[in-house]
């Protein structure tokens, strides 16, 4: 009789079980989502420590309390994540504890884009502690010397899809699916199956406010396990300078939430989570459920990435306009030494020009029976007859408004505006060392800069 009550008792608590959450559920996943899938492995900039406590409905004896800890961070150049977790969930009489390994790789698909599977393996003991039974006999040795415990192998896995502050991912968690059994001292006995659960998280933070540095984070979670009802979050969670977060949470048929947490030097995070029970146990709950997280960011730069990709991105805009720059005076200086080339060339043949043209000038005056002197240069043989062009000296002025001196003026360049011909004169004589000087035609109104 005492086992058929024994085997019924544990029977109905494995039930209740059965047709609830196995796995412990946490509210602020969005500070450590590691905690629900191992894709998200080491996927912070940094490494990370986190401690959480959560306990709910206190009116009611043997009443959920839930304990974990978790560490993990990105290692070769935040490409593999690396992390290790642990659990401890007591639900009056039964009790669970766990500890996981988790590993991540993370592959680029394109620019900002990655998709990251994770693995985890761990150990679960699961016991019951017939101690805290209610029974008439309170010392009867059988109920109280029938302590059982199990331990036995568990793994985990999922998939992340990561772009820039977008987070998509799905987990298969318990996926091994292992039978736990206890057994009698007659052969008999019952199990318990470790329940496949499915998670599946959409979350993507998005700047409301550049000047304020207010960024919205909303994300979405939805929980499946075959024989249980289908979990569903809605979390709406604001931060302020990545240093102040404050958000609702809304979990189907269960509670309404209100969380806040803080972030002090980028490294000590701190957050706390209150929820209003909305199901039906609300009333003999004796209060809402209240959740304590505790955390701490070590390793990697201190200056935030996102920041500093933003400041490699400019510098790398910046020295891409710089060399387009470059190479643009570069092909402008051999332009214009080109130029000053032609300009040597002209100018030694004017030179050469005008020396041939001067003894001519002196031949010609000795030949003259009448001896007079030819102020116009007889040019119809010399081949420099179209560089040479005969002008009145009054129709010419400095850039400064006085008159030239006559004689020969090597002229290089005509301008409209002045301030182009003194540019231009400015170049020369600071980057090429040439004299010149700009001389004025009153009557077509033209510029012009003359070498010689």
């Amino acid at each position: 009789m005492k086992k058929l009550i024994y085997t019924c008792t544990i029977l109905a608590g494995f039930v209740s079980l059965g047709n609830a959450q196995q796995l412990p559920i946490f509210s602020q996943y969005y500070y450590n989502q590691f905690i629900f899938n191992p894709a998200y492995t080491g996927q912070s900039d940094r490494a990370n420590a986190f401690v959480t406590h959560r306990s709910q409905w206190k009116g009611i004896p043997g009443a959920p309390v839930t304990y974990s800890i978790t560490v993990d961070g990105p290692v070769l150049d935040k490409k593999i994540g690396l992390g290790i977790s642990m659990f401890n969930d007591q639900m009056d009489m039964f009790h669970r504890s766990g500890i996981y390994t988790s590993y991540s790789y993370k592959f680029k698909i394109a620019d900002d884009q990655y998709i990251v599977p994770g693995l985890s393996f761990g150990v679960i003991d699961n016991r019951i502690d017939m101690s805290r039974a209610v029974v008439k006999d309170a010392n009867d040795p059988y109920m109280v010397n029938s302590n059982r415990q199990k331990v036995t192998f568990d793994a985990n896995f999922g998939v992340a899809y990561i772009w820039k502050d977008l987070r998509v991912g799905i987990a298969a968690m318990q996926l091994m699916g292992n039978k736990i059994g206890y057994n009698n001292n007659d052969g008999s006995g019952i199990y318990q199956k470790l329940q496949q659960q499915y998670n599946f998280n959409v979350q993507y933070g998005v700047m409301i406010s550049e000047s304020a540095e207010v960024k919205a984070i909303p994300s979405i979670m939805v929980r499946y396990t075959k024989g249980a009802p289908i979990g569903f979050d809605i979390n709406a969670v604001f931060e302020w300078k990545d240093m102040v977060r404050g958000g609702l949470s809304f979990r189907l048929n269960q509670a309404i939430g209100l969380t806040a947490g803080i972030k002090l030097n980028k490294t000590l995070i701190a957050g706390y989570t209150y929820e209003l029970p909305i199901s039906s146990v609300k009333s003999y709950s004796g209060g809402g459920g209240h959740e304590i997280m505790l955390g701490y960011s070590f390793g990697g730069s201190k200056t935030d990435d996102s920041k500093m990709k933003e400041l490699m991105s400019k510098i790398e805009q910046a020295q891409t306009r710089n060399d387009s720059l470059s190479n643009e005076l570069k092909k402008r200086d051999l332009i214009h030494d080109e130029e000053i080339r032609k300009l040597k060339e002209k100018q030694d043949s004017l030179a050469r020009a005008q020396k041939d043209m001067g003894k001519n000038v002196n031949n010609s005056t000795n030949n003259t029976p009448n001896n007079t002197t030819n102020n116009t240069p007889n040019n119809t043989t010399d081949p420099t007859n179209k560089l040479i062009r005969s002008e009145s000296v009054t129709d010419y002025t400095d850039e400064n408004g006085a008159d030239i001196t006559p004689g020969y003026y090597v002229i290089v360049e005509s301008f409209r505006n002045v301030s182009n011909a003194k540019a231009n004169k400015e170049f020369y004589e600071k980057q090429k060392q040439i004299k010149v000087m700009t001389i004025f035609n009153k009557k077509r109104k033209f510029y012009y800069n003359s070498v010689l």
